[in-house]
């Protein structure tokens, strides 16, 4: 009987999801990270349709000693359960790295450089990086409008972490999994749209997170990534999700007035904008609920704003 890794440094945590096309670049990206350590990869599929599984269990046949593989019969998501609590109840390192089956890792040193740069800090709790992006048509962009455009290694704090935008990707992200224990529990984390933000605040109000400006990793545009869901295409219904999202963990770790009160102006006016986008007609016949659910929340944000 093969072992597996008893005590791993890192554990690479990697959710897919009828990924065949790509599930083995990501793979294969993490097999390739040169490092003084060892790691193992956690692959949870969440009873993918297509060959994800299959190509998923090949390289576990290769690897048995590095890849352990967590598959359901029916699909958990759907369900309402999120794959990264189960990952982290899996994982045994003492840092975690997260990937999906359809993005991948681009530098083979990007686990050593990213767990040697928090270790040489000692505020440091995680670490984060510039991703490119990979759009349909096989163009790249390198500085997308989706994440915070960040060119100097800094130390971000919870400041920085809780703003309307998304600082940095999930693939990019390596933190001790010490700091994200209180996500197994966290009431909010299953209804939340952005799990990866609850993540990151979690970290972030424990400590330092250091950004690194440099290309470790690919972000993947397709129609079936997570971004293209009709959840995330509601802009309107993600921007409430969102300001909802922080105004628990505000309750859980408290961000400064200052801070609160952007946030919360800056989420309004994103808010209007999707409504005009949307149309106030088309949105109050579609969506009383969000009407109704947004006034809760604004009421609910002024009041713990002081």
């Amino acid at each position: 009987m093969t072992k597996t890794i008893a005590s791993p440094k890192v554990s690479v945590l990697c959710p897919t999801f009828n990924h065949e096309q790509f599930i083995a670049t990501a793979i294969s990206s993490f097999l390739a990270q040169r490092t003084s350590f060892l790691f193992e990869i956690i692959i949870r599929d969440d009873a993918s349709t297509d060959r994800t599984l299959d190509i998923v269990m090949s390289y576990r046949d290769q690897y048995p000693n590095q890849i352990r593989v967590i598959s359901h019969a029916v699909n958990q998501f759907q369900l309402g359960k999120r794959p990264v609590v189960e990952l982290l109840r899996s994982a045994r390192g003492e840092y975690v790295a997260f990937c999906e089956g359809d993005d991948y890792w681009s530098d083979p040193n990007k686990l050593q450089i990213q767990i040697d740069i928090i270790e040489a800090c000692p505020h440091s709790i995680a670490s984060a990086h510039k991703t490119l992006v990979l759009n349909k048509d096989g163009t790249i962009d390198k500085d997308s409008h989706l994440f915070v455009s960040r060119n100097t290694a800094q130390l971000l704090d919870y400041a920085d972490i809780a703003t309307p935008d998304t600082p940095f990707h999930t693939t990019s992200f390596v933190c001790k999994k010490s700091a994200l224990i209180p996500a197994l529990e966290y009431r909010f984390f299953g209804k939340s749209f952005s799990g990866d933000l609850v993540m990151y605040s979690l970290a972030a109000s424990q400590g330092k997170i250091s950004f690194i400006p440099k290309y470790m990793s690919v972000y993947r545009v397709h129609d079936g990534g997570i971004t293209k869901s009709s959840l995330h295409q509601n802009r309107v219904l993600c921007n409430i999700n969102r300001l909802y999202m922080w105004s628990i963990i505000n309750q859980w770790s408290p961000l400064p007035t200052k801070n609160k009160k952007h946030l919360y102006n800056s989420f309004l006016k994103r808010l209007a904008s999707g409504a005009r986008t949307l149309g106030a007609k088309r949105l109050i016949l579609r969506s009383p609920s969000i009407i109704s659910y947004t006034c809760i929340l604004i009421f609910d944000w002024i009041s713990h704003l002081n």
